[in-house]
Order: C-alpha cells, then sequence, then structure tokens
C-alpha cells in the first residue's frame, strides 16, 4: 500500500497524524501515545545524507529558526523547499505564513549566491538585504495542494477535499452512500489505494483497483 493509504486507516482508527518537524522528526515514523509523527524520509526530494545531517546537527542545539536551520544544514534550495510545504518549520515559526518562509528561503539562496560571486575589482559592496514585504495569507487549497505534493498525503485532512469543488459539480456519490443507490448508476470517485493483477481462465490479465473516499 501506499503511504496514503496507511495516513488514512492510521486517522480512521482514532489516531493523529503529526506533521514532520525538523526538531522533533526522525528519519523514521515514531509513534507516542495515540500520535504518529511523519518521519523526515516522507518528505520528497530530500537527500537521505541531508535527512542524517538535520537530525545530527540539532544534538547539540534545536533549530532556533528557519534561518538558523538554513545556516547550519545548508540543504539545497529544493530540499528547503519541499521542507516548508510539508510544515517541517511551522512550529518555529507559528505566527508566519508559508509564504513568508518562502521569501526567506528566496533571500538566503540570493545571499549565498552572491557570496560565491568573485570580489568585485572596483570595490562594490554586496547589495542590502531587502526588507520582507508584507504577504497576504496563505490561500487554504493551495497550501494544501503543495503539502499534499511534498507528502503524496495531507496529515489532518482526507486528500479528496482538494476536489470538492469541482467533484460536487459532477454529482458525484460517496462511498458512504452507495446502498441508498442499489441498482442504479451513479458516479463515484475516488483515489487508488492498491490494485493487483491476476489472470482469468482463459490467460488474459485483469486487474483489481481498490479506491477510497473521504468516508
Amino acid at each position: 500500500y501506499s503511504t496514503f493509504a496507511y495516513v488514512s486507516e492510521a486517522r480512521r482508527m482514532g489516531l493523529t497524524v503529526l506533521p514532520p518537524d525538523v526538531n522533533r522528526a526522525g528519519i523514521r515514523w515514531q509513534g507516542y501515545g495515540n500520535a504518529l509523527r511523519v518521519g523526515l524520509l516522507s518528505v520528497t526530494d530530500i537527500g537521505t545524507a541531508t535527512q542524517q545531517w538535520i537530525v545530527e546537527c540539532r544534538k547539540d542545539a534545536p533549530y532556533r529558526s528557519l534561518a538558523d536551520f538554513l545556516k547550519r544544514v545548508r540543504p539545497e534550495e529544493p530540499e528547503a523547499r519541499r521542507l516548508i510545504h510539508a510544515g517541517a518549520f511551522d512550529a518555529l515559526h507559528p505566527q508566519e505564513n508559508r509564504a513568508a518562509l518562502m521569501w526567506q528561503l528566496a533571500a538566503w539562496q540570493q545571499q549565498r549566491c552572491e557570496r560565491s560571486q568573485p570580489p568585485d575589482l572596483f570595490g562594490g559592496q554586496m547589495a542590502a538585504a531587502t526588507p520582507k514585504p508584507l504577504l497576504p495569507p496563505d490561500n487554504t487549497l493551495d497550501r494544501m495542494r503543495r503539502e499534499y505534493k511534498a507528502l503524496g498525503f495531507l496529515c489532518d485532512r482526507h486528500p479528496m477535499l482538494l476536489f470538492k469543488e469541482q467533484l460536487f459539480k459532477y454529482g458525484v456519490v460517496k462511498a458512504v452512500d452507495l446502498k441508498k443507490f442499489s441498482g442504479r448508476r451513479v458516479r463515484v470517485a475516488g483515489l487508488l489505494v492498491t490494485g493487483k493483477v491476476v489472470n482469468t481462465k482463459h490467460g488474459d490479465p485483469m486487474e483489481f483497483l481498490t479506491f477510497e473516499d473521504e468516508t
């Protein structure tokens, strides 16, 4: 099964799925009573070496901020971007939206590039850091979509909610309500959970697919 299927089942069992956290998450998933903490290995595009270095660098002291993390870990920009979208810095910056964190990452990357440039023969100085602009609040749907792309699932809700508006237009029937439509043709929607290919008695391949929706 995909990780998404296990996360979905865990929530059905009453467990709380906590997002990855640069100060609390291990490389693998960890359980605490009725909660599960997503491991760093589940964040897409994060190399094994970076996962190990994140854990190693915090042994002496926890990360204080995104800037502190970038200074100590020095991840590749796509890795830091995925961690932001996955919610790994939310606990460090509870008052900041993720757009603001992305701005900080871009500013850090720009300064990093400027430091790598050869010295100016005419004595020019490095450009001063641009003040952070006033950014609008995160769009909830866009935030969830980026989180889903970074993890392959949503920690606190079923990813079918990402398609709620589109599915409403098509009159989709929820799985929990199928018994009300016995003998009728209906339209359903779900995410693929697993599949299995078998051969018929004539030797033809046939695939069984399992889907689920939020019900």
